[in-house]
């Protein structure tokens, strides 16, 4: 998983620096939102994307509201939750 997460972390770089000024990334959503999409797959009895999605519509539709669970104040302003990630105050991964 930890590899996962820093190959994913460093494709978003990536693309953030082609592809604008390389501003956009954000840290903690990055890795949450992994962490987030891997907790659901591990329970999903589908094998394909579209499945997936039909079996867990929280994942395409209250994206947002799920990473809120996670964090008793908001992430998405934070601006030191963009640049490390900060775990979770709310309900572990672990």
């Amino acid at each position: 998983m930890k590899r996962a997460e820093q190959d994913i972390q460093k494709q978003l770089l990536n693309f953030d620096v082609i592809v604008g000024k390389g501003d956009k990334y954000h840290t903690t959503l990055t890795i949450i939102s992994i962490r987030i999409v891997n907790h659901f797959m591990r329970q999903a009895k589908s094998n394909n994307f579209v499945n997936f999605i039909n079996e867990f519509p929280q994942l395409k539709l209250e994206f947002r509201e799920l990473i809120n669970t996670y964090y008793s104040y908001d992430i998405f302003e934070s601006k030191e939750a963009k640049t490390k990630f900060l775990e979770p105050d709310l309900i572990d991964f672990k």
